[in-house]
């Protein structure tokens, strides 16, 4: 059967058309023209896979593609031509196809997959710069998504590896065992096929999301506006005339997750996260710290997609006065030049965390530079509460036992007023460790043994009140740690 090819943009239309990930399709009408000529698929049992070949000197073009065949209604409003066309995403296409033609003739047959061998093994190959943000959780739902969605290939082909619904970049077949005959004949990938996936980063990102960072929803949803909006629908930002925010800064008390948030916002959009500490910044010698600023935000504008995180941003862009030491001065100027460069098209957005908020210079906190101020505060009752369901699942008889209840966790986060996230992230460590210690036997030789098995130990709210009597909150020992101050000068 002869059909025209139409090569179409990935980036723009592949997960529209394709939301299962397939790769090719046809109209209705060719559609139902194929079953009269293979009735046995009639019934919709047996899924259509296809040879696509085109060999065509006279346009460059010479290539063999094997993919599922998919049906593409008839009212659909991708329709730009009338019968006879099958659509291919032309990052799939073989480097070696070099036409600029849209449309070339192509050869599609339908194969039998029963005769088609099983590979023991393939090795795809990804660009590293490509998946550099992706973590490690990622990429194992993309081998799954891959093994599921291909069955038939060629090593001379290439597939979409998808992390997201709409978010995928291309790898290439590099390797099959047994190794086939000829580069162009198909094998099949079946659950038993070992998939060796190679250019992944030495250091896959670490997946922190939002649904992970409890107690600062009001946060998350204003930093959801002000980041995904424009990066995703950035044409109703330029019909009104209106220039996305650059920056937001994040105060409020230590441990409360603001370094999580940064985190999750890089995150949710698949931005690479880019932290300047402060060793970066206050360096010995004139000018390096401004260098490697400078270094920092270079790095973001190459990867074009990216979130700049600047911790206890107070320390380096602090309030200039009088008095202030040149390279204070230097750094502040350094970063209110750097936050001017940033373009829209640079897909660079900067955070900047500080526990001091009034201490930042007002030059950087006007419009065009750090935007907004949100308040990352400390965690009321509900929110601690929030914060506890994310560590304690109650309901897993298997990790805590009965008297470990919702109403109990209620009770727990009045109880534990004034503690920060990072205060019941400490406060669950030790109601763990008061389960574990209470199996700890010691016979008298001072050997170490365990009364039960690890499968038969339980948390209970005992243990909870346990920590409680140990685990201080922050402000409590930043209290006392004041008091001790006094006391020894006196």
């Amino acid at each position: 059967m002869k059909f025209k090819i139409l090569k179409y943009s990935a980036a723009h239309n592949h997960y529209d058309l394709s939301p299962h990930g397939l790769t090719a399709w046809m109209l209705e009408d060719d559609w139902n023209e194929l079953l009269e000529a293979y009735p046995t698929y009639r019934d919709g049992m047996v899924e259509f896979y296809i040879k696509i070949e085109c060999h065509n000197p006279l346009e460059l073009t010479d290539f063999v593609l094997y993919t599922k065949l998919a049906k593409l209604p008839s009212q659909s409003r991708y329709l730009t031509e009338g019968r006879g066309y099958v659509w291919f995403a032309k990052e799939l296409m073989p480097q070696r196809d070099n036409t600029t033609n849209k449309r070339s003739e192509v050869e599609i047959s339908v194969m039998d997959i029963s005769e088609v061998p099983i590979a023991e093994s393939v090795t795809i190959r990804l660009r590293e710069d490509d998946v550099e943000t992706w973590s490690e959780t990622e990429f194992e739902a993309a081998e799954k998504d891959f093994r599921k969605q291909v069955n038939l290939f060629c090593t001379q082909q290439k597939y979409f590896f998808n992390r997201s619904v709409k978010d995928a970049v291309v790898c290439d077949f590099t390797e099959v065992i047994p190794k086939p005959v000829s580069d162009s004949l198909p094998c099949r990938i079946t659950s038993e096929t070992e998939i060796i996936v190679k250019g992944k980063p030495l250091n896959p990102q670490q997946v922190i999301d939002f649904s992970k960072i409890g107690g600062q929803k009001k946060v998350i949803d204003e930093l959801r506006r002000m980041i995904q909006l424009p990066l995703n629908y950035p044409e109703y930002f330029a019909k009104f005339g209106v220039k996305p925010p650059k920056g937001v800064l994040l105060y409020g008390p230590p441990g409360n997750g603001k370094t999580m948030i940064a985190r999750a916002v890089a995150q949710s959009f698949g931005a690479a996260f880019i932290e300047i500490d402060l060793s970066d910044a206050l360096q010995k010698y004139k000018g390096v710290g401004e260098y490697n600023l400078g270094k920092k935000f270079e790095e973001a504008e190459r990867k074009r997609n990216a979130v700049i995180f600047i911790d206890e941003i107070d320390s380096i862009a602090s309030i200039r006065e009088k008095d202030s030491q040149n390279h204070e001065i230097s750094l502040v100027g350094k970063l209110l030049s750097l936050m001017d460069g940033i373009k829209s098209s640079h897909r660079v957005f900067v955070i900047g965390a500080t526990n001091r908020l009034n201490a930042i210079d007002p030059a950087l906190r006007r419009p065009g530079r750090f935007d907004k101020d949100l308040e990352v505060p400390q965690p009321d009752c509900e929110s601690r509460y929030d914060i506890l369901c994310k560590y304690v699942k109650w309901e897993d008889k298997t990790v805590f036992d009965d008297t470990v209840t919702d109403e109990f966790l209620m009770s727990l986060a009045n109880l534990i007023e004034g503690f920060s996230g990072a205060d019941i992230s400490a406060l669950y460590t030790e109601t763990a460790m008061s389960a574990i210690r209470r199996q700890l036997q010691m016979d008298v030789n001072g050997k170490a043994t365990m009364s039960k098995d690890v499968n038969d130990v339980r948390i209970t709210k005992d243990d909870f009140k346990s920590a409680v009597s140990v685990i201080k909150s922050t402000e409590q020992r930043t209290t006392e740690a004041r008091k001790r101050n006094e006391s020894e000068k006196i």
